[in-house]
């Protein structure tokens, strides 16, 4: 018998993911251009930039963190759900880098995740 996955759809561990120990980060504004919202329609549709930046904002199921890339450098990564129920990850960087603790953010792009409900 195997053990129903007790996580919110969206986060980390509902889709399968380890997720280290490192600061939360709160978002307390998304921003995003003309862009990125046409990259994350084209690309990964049904997300749109404005139901991702709604729930990142809105949803209690948000899980961010920041993470060192190395090549996109010190940015958050975002877990959460949409009001239509679709899982992604995001990232972001903050629009002051100098304090990024302010809390406002750049959406530099998003993405479906697969849940097990999807998978079935």
């Amino acid at each position: 018998m195997t053990r129903p996955n007790r996580h919110a759809p969206g986060t980390p561990q509902a889709v399968g993911l380890v997720w280290r120990a490192v600061p939360k980060v709160v978002l307390a504004s998304v921003r995003h251009t003309a862009e990125v919202e046409d990259h994350i329609l084209d690309k990964h549709p049904p997300l749109t930039a404005r139901k991702v930046t709604q729930a990142l904002i809105y949803a209690k199921d948000v899980e961010a963190n920041w993470e060192d890339h190395p090549v996109h450098g010190h940015q958050v990564v975002a877990f959460g759900t949409t009001i239509d129920g679709i899982a992604f990850k995001a990232y972001l960087h903050p629009v002051n880098p100098n304090d990024p603790d302010e809390g406002t953010f750049d959406l530099n792009t998003a993405f479906p995740l697969l849940t097990e409900s999807q998978g079935n």
